[in-house]
């Protein structure tokens, strides 16, 4: 069904643009004519925006107009990440204007690129493939002009919606639950260990405060030998395995020492130090020990860890793919498993670490602390981040959100569907919440 509404989608829009426009007329002519054909594809999608796979179908169809007009001969099955960015900077951010007539929020670019990066998948142009063919909403160009977009808007005054933070007691009530899911013998054993890793991850990201982007790319060499940090990487060998019939070991010490974060651009970033206090629910010591060792007596295409420490699963869902783990699919999971519990509150990656600043601020940690914890410089940064009641209109939006669907269901006299499938594993395009 997928597949073919995207291949009408797809049909729909190359049909609509594959007619010239250019003849023999005077140059006024001819600009008066893109003018008027860009205003009229302007108001058809107008309407179709937010609906849907006719949203991914209008996006498509407005950017393919543009792309006849000015994409000098190329369509958009070879358009490039350039067009990209002279689509949305010289015509959809003029004719697509905010509340009040003024710029559009940045989560209104951000929809319309991932409505756009959609229509690409639709089209052949796979988001994860490198080359020519790839998704050119895929591009780290176009990942810049978002985050450029989003601090231009910052210093704008737009107000930022904050991620609502995660308690420790959830935190750890979601590291129990992931175990006693990934010992369900019923599942498949690459499901298995894609819960291992999310807990592992989650962990982490409780632990040391990191964004999910830098703990989603770590590689084995970002873990370097406590002993000699600067000299050689960790001997992933040493690191005890779990025990079922034990606790897991004492002061047994993690470095990671990443190349590159938000913070630090250049070279490696300032260390996190982990050591392992007997197991526990909290422990990423020992989350990651029992990620690891069961990763390494799986069968090839699922293990062992050698390259990115946490890989996302391939379309199959049978075996992992060699590459970083995306913010977004740490989101859906993140999402996914607290539906499942019953708990999802409309958390996100960020929540993490806003919750873990907010936890460390109750314990008495000083500004200082907290700056050195999240790897931040400004103190103004800290503060939006401890701020107790920043995210609360996030909680009402989603509260609102869940009485509409409640209201509607008794009126048509339906079922609940599950909003997220419970294993979701693939690419998004969601952004971290702040």
């Amino acid at each position: 069904m997928a597949s073919a509404v995207c291949s009408s989608m797809a049909a729909a829009v190359l049909s609509a643009t594959a007619a010239p426009v250019t003849g023999a007329l005077s140059p006024g002519a001819v600009a008066e004519a893109r003018r008027l054909a860009l205003g009229r594809a302007h108001e058809r999608v107008l309407q179709q925006w937010r609906d849907g796979g006719a949203g991914v179908l209008a996006a498509g169809h407005e950017f393919c107009v543009w792309l006849q007009l000015y994409g000098q001969g190329r369509g958009p099955v070879d358009c490039t990440p350039d067009d990209v960015l002279a689509y949305f900077e010289d015509h959809w951010l003029v004719g697509h204007r905010g509340r009040g007539g003024g710029q559009p929020a940045y989560a209104t670019l951000a929809k319309a690129v991932s409505l756009l990066s959609s229509y690409f998948v639709s089209v052949g142009r796979d988001r994860v493939r490198d080359g020519p063919g790839r998704n050119p909403c895929a591009a780290p160009v176009v990942a810049q002009y978002l985050r450029g977009y989003r601090r231009e808007r910052v210093r704008a005054g737009e107000p930022q919606s904050a991620a609502v933070p995660l308690s420790e007691g959830l935190v750890s009530e979601l590291s129990l639950w992931l175990v006693v899911a990934a010992a369900d013998p019923e599942l498949a054993l690459s499901s298995r260990l894609a819960l291992l890793r999310d807990r592992a991850v989650f962990l982490l990201l409780w632990a040391t405060c990191m964004r999910a982007h830098d703990c989603g790319k770590l590689r084995v060499t970002d873990f370097r030998d406590p002993l000699a940090p600067q000299q050689r990487a960790y001997e992933w060998w040493v690191l005890p395995q779990p025990a079922l019939d034990r606790p897991y070991p004492r002061g047994v010490q993690l470095y990671v020492w990443e190349l590159v974060d938000k913070t630090h651009q250049f070279g490696r970033a300032a260390p996190y130090r982990l050591e392992s206090a007997g197991g526990g629910a909290l422990c990423p010591v020992e989350a990651l020990a029992k990620y690891y060792y069961a990763c390494r007596g799986a069968r090839a295409e699922c293990g062992p860890v050698t390259g990115f420490v946490f890989r996302p699963l391939d379309r199959s869902r049978q075996r992992f793919e060699e590459r970083a783990l995306s913010t977004s699919t740490l989101g859906a999971r993140l999402r996914s498993h607290l539906c499942a519990m019953g708990l999802y509150g409309g958390e996100t990656c960020h929540s993490f670490r806003r919750g873990r600043l907010q936890h460390e601020v109750a314990q008495g940690a000083g500004l200082s602390e907290l700056m050195a914890l999240g790897h931040m410089r400004s103190p103004q940064t800290v503060l939006r981040y401890v701020h107790e009641t920043a995210h609360l209109p996030r909680v009402a939006a989603l509260r609102l959100a869940a009485e509409v669907a409640a209201a509607e269901e008794v009126a048509v006299g339906g079922a609940a569907g599950d909003v997220v499938s419970e294993w979701e594993d693939s690419e998004g395009s969601g952004d971290e919440g702040r």
